[in-house]
């Protein structure tokens, strides 16, 4: 059974931002409280608060935990409080993607199953990239490009 988890580093910057983030916004709300009010506090929260509220659910929303095994993959959410099942039978294709950047690739696995279902794991975020991916090479063989690209 392999067990990938998100790594602690991408999860303790994007926490370290949102901290950033709130922070300004409640001392804006704070001096627009106890002071008069300027058009750049509104500016500031206008351009703040969508962007703090739209990482926070993003992060939220994404944090996974894989567990792969013979028969099936199983992906829990655990901020979510929800689980969700798949068997080996049902994936439909996978891929990995490589995306150049300037100092090294970024790679991205994604495995489709059926009903539209796609999950998707980065190395740099996820624990146990290249095990997944030599499980998958050697239990399907080579990789199965997604129809429509």
């Amino acid at each position: 059974m392999i067990e990938s988890r998100p790594k602690s580093a991408p999860l303790y910057a994007l926490g370290i931002f949102l901290l950033i983030v709130f922070g300004v916004i409640g001392m804006v709300l704070y001096f627009m409280a106890t002071g008069p009010r300027a058009w750049y506090h509104y500016l500031l929260l206008a351009g703040m608060l969508p962007v703090g509220i739209g990482v926070l659910a993003k992060v939220v929303g994404s944090n996974k935990i894989l567990f792969l095994d013979k028969d099936s993959l199983t992906v829990r959410f655990p901020l979510r409080f929800s689980k969700r099942v798949y068997t080996w039978k049902s994936l439909q294709s996978w891929e990995e993607i490589l995306i150049p950047t300037k100092s090294s690739d970024f790679k991205v696995l994604e495995m489709v199953f059926e009903r539209g279902a796609k999950i998707s794991l980065s190395a740099t975020e996820n624990s146990h990239y290249e095990e997944i991916k030599a499980f998958l090479q050697k239990r399907f063989g080579k990789q199965k490009p997604r129809s429509g690209k």
